[in-house]
């Protein structure tokens, strides 16, 4: 049973990519999760260089810029999960009425986007909590999963599970 209303969606969802990616470690979870039961907006230093390389990645070749249209895959690169256009881009739009992001820029919107992603993790935790217990059960999990595009099997739940009870 996972408790952490965010926690038990953000864990389902990185075992579900790391098990079809075979990429990440139990640590790489480990601080994914960690860094999700962070409130204070501000980021580490190993979150803003790792930022930052993604960046360098997605940016405009021969620019210093990231195409607002680049954002989403840029997140879904970083590992986040619920990186819709819908709430991606009214950030955007919030930060800068260009078309385009410097690296300051992109920290600004990621110092919005992150809360607005947690806010998102709680709705669909208490979306998917149908007897309202606040904990996620096994078959709630199911269709969690099944729901965000993956196929849940049972040794993804129970490690989904076990990562959001360690993670608080």
């Amino acid at each position: 049973v996972a408790t952490n209303g965010g926690a038990a969606v953000v864990a389902s969802a990185e075992v579900a990519k790391r098990n079809s990616s075979k990429e990440a470690s139990d640590a790489d979870l480990q601080a994914f999760l960690d860094q999700q039961n962070h409130d204070d907006g501000d980021f580490s230093a190993a979150d803003v260089q790792r930022m930052q390389t993604a960046f360098r990645r997605f940016k405009v070749p021969d620019s210093m810029d990231l195409h607002r249209d680049s954002v989403v895959g840029l997140l879904d690169y970083l590992g986040h999960v619920l990186t819709s256009v819908e709430i991606v881009h009214p950030i955007i739009k919030e930060i800068t009425s260009y078309d385009y992001l410097d690296f300051d820029e992109f920290l600004s919107f990621m110092s919005r986007f992150v809360p607005r992603e947690k806010e998102e993790f709680g709705s669909v935790f208490h979306k998917y909590d149908e007897d309202s217990s606040g904990s996620i059960e096994v078959p709630e999990l199911r269709k969690l999963l099944l729901d965000l595009g993956f196929i849940p099997l049972h040794g993804m739940i129970q490690e989904a599970l076990a990562a959001a009870d360690r993670s608080g």
